[in-house]
Parts: structure tokens; C-alpha cells; sequence
């Protein structure tokens, strides 16, 4: 059996091993899980081009499926991973036997590796195939769509922007307004950091043992379970986000 291999693309390197044809079926079916109009197909094996025998007995039409010529670019993930593990260029070409040339083409999206190559750099790189082509979870928040949510305090609104199933940071809009405050007693929230960034007007940040008058433009970073209070010393209304890493459990 031939090496499995990407029509039209060369890696530059030594022929990859020979396959067993239960692999050889198996990667045929991962990289045929494509996004329509995002991935080429991947013809596998020297009879790819060659006409399939119909299935007799059924009932079922294929869809007619426009063939595209768009590849994923995936370039930016592969070199994302290698840096990630502190790896060089010439160290994953000397663990991979690809050339150094060809490896930084795949990383700019000039050239595509075959499917076994590209097998190979995914476990030299500790990644699935499938992080690679998987689509990023996004969440798009409008301003003043925000769901509302209370942390405590007099006269304040505030929107929650980021999703609520983000566990990894949670970033909150508070409008104050004129004379508005925290609690009268110093609290904490439970995350490890807490930022507070001024879009609007002045605010005054109470911590235990000082204070700061903040304004626009002005951040401020300190531990999250840090026991303080804010005010909005002014006759304007206050804008501000509240960072919290990770989101806070309640």
C-alpha cells in the first residue's frame, strides 16, 4: 500500500511508514469529517480517483456536494502548539524527519502536510487532529445586552459580558450611579484576582488598609479575596468593568 498523502503536496522529508489498512481506513474517515467549503478532500490510497460500486438494494441518493478548493488554515495552531511546548522548528523537524523549510510553509498556510505526516506532527506537537480543525466557542455579547446580575451595592447596574458557563474569567459592566456604593462593610469575592477598570467618571476603591481615587483610564489589580468597597464619590454616574479570574463561584 502507498503512503497516505495529500494530492498535489510534498513534505520534504522521508517517506512515512507503511500503514496497516484498518488505520489507513480509520484516518480516511477522521479527515473526510470536514466543514462544507473549508477543507479539500483527501483522496487516500493510488484507486482514490476511481468510480464506487453501487450499493444495491437501497433506497438512499447521495446529495450532490460541491467539491472546494478553500483549505482550513491550520498553520497558525500548529506553530501556536510548538511554541507552546517550547520546540523549535529544527527540533520537531529532527523528531519528525519533515525539513525545516517545509514545516515553516505549513505553519504560514503555504502548503498542506499529507495525512500521515500530519499524524506524525500532532503527536510530536501532544495534539489531537481534531484540535486542529475544530471551530474556537465564542460568545458575542452586545452593549446593554448583557444579562443583569447584583453583586451587592445602591445604585448600580450591572450586565454580566461574558458567558455564563466561562469558568476561566468573568468580566462585568457596572454603571454607578451619582453617590452609589458598595456595601457598608467591606467584602470579598471568591476568585483569585479581581481587576477594576475605569471607562467613566471617578470612583473611589476602599481595601483594607488604603484607598484609591481612580479615574478614567485608571486600573486597578489586587487579589480577589481581599475585603473592600467602592464609591462613587460624585455627582456623575461611574462606568466601570470588574475583571474576575477565574469567574467567581457565586
Amino acid at each position: 500500500m502507498a503512503p497516505v498523502q495529500v494530492a498535489g503536496h510534498h513534505d520534504g522529508g522521508a517517506p512515512p511508514p507503511r500503514m496497516r489498512g484498518a488505520a489507513v481506513v480509520r484516518l480516511r474517515r477522521l479527515v473526510s469529517l470536514q466543514a462544507p467549503g473549508c477543507l479539500s478532500p483527501v483522496r487516500i490510497g493510488s484507486n482514490a480517483g476511481a468510480a464506487r460500486p453501487a450499493v444495491k438494494g437501497s433506497l438512499m441518493k447521495a446529495l450532490p456536494v460541491e467539491p472546494s478548493n478553500v483549505p482550513v488554515a491550520i498553520g497558525s495552531r500548529i506553530r501556536a502548539a510548538r511554541q507552546s511546548q517550547r520546540l523549535t522548528i529544527e527540533q520537531v523537524a529532527d523528531a519528525t524527519g519533515l525539513t525545516k523549510g517545509f514545516l515553516s510553509r505549513v505553519e504560514r498556510d503555504l502548503t498542506s502536510p499529507s495525512v500521515s505526516s500530519l499524524v506524525t506532527l500532532c503527536q510530536v506537537l501532544s495534539i489531537s487532529i481534531g484540535e486542529l480543525f475544530a471551530a474556537p466557542e465564542t460568545h458575542h455579547t452586545k452593549n446593554g445586552e448583557g444579562p443583569r446580575i447584583s453583586l451587592g451595592g445602591e445604585g448600580i447596574v450591572e450586565r454580566l459580558l461574558t458567558a455564563r458557563s466561562e469558568r476561566r474569567v468573568q468580566i462585568i459592566q457596572a454603571v454607578i450611579e451619582p453617590r452609589g456604593r458598595g456595601e457598608s462593610e467591606l467584602y470579598a469575592v471568591d476568585c483569585d484576582v479581581d481587576v477594576l477598570h475605569v471607562i467613566n467618571g471617578s470612583i473611589r476603591l476602599i481595601l483594607t488598609n488604603e484607598e484609591f481615587e481612580l479615574e478614567a483610564g485608571d486600573t486597578v489589580t489586587f487579589p480577589g479575596r481581599e475585603p473592600h468597597t467602592w464609591i462613587n464619590p460624585t455627582d456623575s454616574p461611574v462606568e466601570v468593568l470588574w475583571v474576575l479570574v477565574p469567574a467567581a463561584s457565586r
